[in-house]
């Protein structure tokens, strides 16, 4: 009961003392030995520790007149008195559920204790409350859970949210998102769902109705396909202005607005009125890394008609959705307009590409391995990957689409599911296994899903070219049983839409937060927030910490870090990066950055790339040119020549496809040696090199079964050679 009362009174941050001559109403010899405690403390006074601060918010009140008899019966704590004690205190059930009520999470808990551990066992001296408490319960007048309020003094100080938690899990409360649109909510929207597989016409026919609209927006996922959507209006004629990312192009050369826009889906202006929106590719709100996008375009785009277009399988969860903003939602299905076949046989060996093939590999080092034997075959062969340029792309789908040209294969990575129209008669998968990024940042080569297999091959034949009838197989007779299985599946309906904190919230976070960095805040945020888990999910933040955690040190005001953690930058490759922190350490200073302040940042002019290394140096390079015209978008002040910047990205574009022309000689320049290759491999201490080569992904095991087939050939061959001499 003593033990139950000492606990409740305890819950209060600052600990309550008692007077000397108060205690002398409570009997027994504990009582009297915590009042000499008391006394005792106080009279060795203030301490001087560098961790005392944490509790110098409330000093105590003085309590004199300790006399030496008083002074003998305190005991002097050791190291294992004070682990005993602690010990004791966190491992009560009590004090877990306590602190957790409390706002502290398990992971919190485990770091305030261990760092309150060490303060204990390590300070030269502790402060007079705390010591008091623990030589109270080490002579037995005390409870372990004595401790719980010089605790959470201490846990306070570290994590100062604790402090305002019920304001901050207001701030972060996603439960409704459909609220946070009052505008889209006002208008009593029509929503149609254009659903069907690829090659089906669904965008079509709602592209059909962005043209005939007074005022329209189409959100696209990628910006080729924003590009593509904006020329085609040109095109015919009809007003229509870009925005992407990067990029912002009027149809009026007044610079004044046109009623119609195509833009990328992050740019989707949620303040304007439009009578139509289109948002494509509607399923990609459950991607992992940009699903918010899509989650806050379907929500909060303010058109009376809505055009959603996707999957079959994405209609259940946009239902869903839309159904907590009282809306309903009108499907419209179509099927494939071409015909696909799944071939009887696999391709067995490169020598029976034909023209019109497209081999789809799942890393850059099979498709580099792919192209380099077609070409010592004789063909000349297109290359796609996500990281090449979008110039560069588009020269390489023009070269392949060109009947007159002898360019007539193609090898590409899953970059070809989307954003690209490509003449394709037959799709050949080399591989059915995909590297894949789990929630922890780790690698692993996974299966491809049925909806990314119906997304591949659905890229063959096409509907008004010379390959109407599509074809798809594999490279190897053991995928295609798998592949026919996969092709007469159904996708798994989406489960839930992304969902990510605003730079609005994040502000407010840091009213109440002032002291804490960016980084703090999000990780407050993420473990504070509040969502429907049965719809939603919140998207992977990883890059977002990574750049927080190294713009910290750079006094930038909270909207431009967070401006600066937004980027479009892969966090591995260490040009970008460095080159970011340069613009921002810039920015701090509020200094211009033009065009010869960022060709001194890296190599220029470019020159033709010797080997592959070089030719990802090249498209690391394209990227900063990217960032630079990101950031001209938002702080147009620093960032102002952007049409020079864009002038030397169409040179860059240039060196790179005349790289890509010369993929074999770049791949005999670089090394197809073992040496290259384990330096963009992880190190695993257990498994042989091919075994770590397929599990980090860089290579698949089909193609590694190649290569060893082909080196055993040649050093049957090597041998041969040595016996003749």
């Amino acid at each position: 009961m003593f033990a139950t009362k000492k606990l409740a009174m305890s819950v209060c941050h600052r600990t309550v003392f008692v007077s000397f001559r108060s205690m002398s109403i409570i009997s027994g010899p504990k009582e009297k030995h915590f009042a000499s405690c008391v006394h005792y403390s106080q009279v060795r006074g203030k301490r001087k520790n560098s961790f005392n601060s944490l509790f110098e918010s409330e000093p105590s009140k003085g309590i004199v007149g300790v006399t030496s008899s008083e002074r003998k019966n305190t005991k002097k704590l050791t190291p294992r008195d004070i682990t005993t004690i602690l010990t004791d205190f966190i491992r009560k059930p009590e004090i877990r559920n306590l602190a957790t009520e409390k706002g502290l999470n398990a992971q919190q808990l485990r770091t305030a204790f261990v760092r309150f551990r060490s303060f204990c066992l390590n300070g030269e001296e502790l402060p007079v409350e705390l010591e008091i408490v623990l030589n109270d319960i080490l002579v037995g007048a005390g409870h372990p859970d004595d401790l719980f309020g010089q605790f959470m003094d201490f846990a306070m100080k570290m994590y100062p949210h604790l402090l305002c938690r019920e304001e901050l899990s207001r701030i972060c409360d996603l439960r409704d998102p459909a609220a946070w649109y009052p505008q889209a909510r006002s208008l009593g929207r029509k929503i149609i769902f254009h659903a069907g597989p690829t090659n089906s016409g669904k965008t079509y026919h709602a592209l059909e109705k962005f043209m005939k609209a007074k005022s329209s927006v189409y959100c696209g996922p990628l910006k080729m396909l924003a590009s593509e959507v904006f020329q085609k209006m040109r095109d015919k004629d009809i007003e229509c202005d870009l925005a992407t990312g990067d990029d912002r192009i009027y149809s009026n050369p007044s610079g004044e607005r046109s009623s119609r826009l195509s833009c990328t889906v992050e740019m989707a202006p949620l303040q304007e009125n439009f009578d139509v929106a289109v948002i494509d590719e509607i399923q990609l709100l459950q991607d992992n890394q940009r699903g918010w996008a899509w989650s806050r375009a379907l929500l909060g785009i303010a058109a009376k008609e809505v055009h959603v277009c996707g999957e079959a399988a994405a209609i259940p969860l946009v239902k869903n959705l839309l159904a907590t903003a009282g809306e309903t939602v009108e499907v419209h299905e179509y099927k494939r307009l071409t015909g696909l076949k799944v071939e009887d046989s696999a391709l067995i060996s490169l020598q029976n590409v034909m023209p019109g093939d497209c081999l789809v590999c799942f890393s850059k080092r099979d498709l580099y391995t792919v192209t380099k034997n077609l070409e010592n075959l004789g063909h000349r062969v297109a290359v796609i990957y996500g990281s090449l340029p979008p110039g560069a792309k588009l020269i390489q789908c023009q070269k392949f689409n060109d009947e007159n040209d002898e360019c007539n294969v193609m090898v590409a990575t899953d970059a070809i599911g989307m954003g690209l129209n490509l003449n394709i008669r037959r799709i050949i998968f080399v591989s059915l296994k995909k590297v894949e990024i789990n929630s922890d940042g780790k690698r692993s080569l996974e299966p491809l899903s049925v909806s990314q297999a119906l997304q591949i091959a659905g890229r063959a034949g096409r509907y008004g070219t010379q390959y109407e009838e599509g074809n798809v197989t594999t490279l190897n007779a053991r995928d295609l049983r798998t592949l026919k299985s996969m092709l007469s599946s159904l996708p798994q309906p989406a489960e839930k839409a992304g969902l990510y904190p605003t730079a609005e919230q994040i502000e407010m976070f840091s009213y109440h937060l002032p002291d804490s960095s960016l980084q703090s805040i999000l990780e407050i945020f993420t473990d504070l927030c509040q969502m429907d888990d049965s719809l939603y999910f919140m998207c992977n933040i990883e890059s977002f910490m990574y750049l927080a955690e190294k713009i910290d040190s750079i006094p930038l005001p909270l909207r431009a870090r967070y401006v600066f953690c937004c980027s479009p930058v892969n966090i591995k490759d260490n040009i970008v990066v460095t080159i970011l922190l340069r613009m921002a350490r810039h920015f701090s200073k509020n200094k211009i950055m033009d065009a010869n302040w960022l060709t001194k940042q890296m190599q220029w002019p470019p020159q033709v790339p010797n080997n592959i290394a070089d030719m990802s140096q090249l498209e690391s390079l394209h990227d900063v040119f990217d960032l630079y015209l990101w950031l001209s978008l938002r702080f147009t002040d620093q960032f102002q020549e952007t049409d020079n910047v864009r002038q030397m990205k169409k040179l860059l574009d240039s060196v790179i496809v005349e790289g890509l022309a010369h993929l074999s000689r770049l791949m005999s320049n670089d090394g197809d040696n073992e040496e290259s290759m384990v330096s963009k491999v992880p190190k695993v201490s257990k498994g042989s090199f091919a075994d770590n080569l397929i599990q980090s992904g860089t290579i698949s095991p089909e193609v590694l079964d190649r290569l060893k087939s082909e080196w055993k050939k040649e050093q049957t061959k090597s041998d041969k050679d040595t016996k003749i001499e």
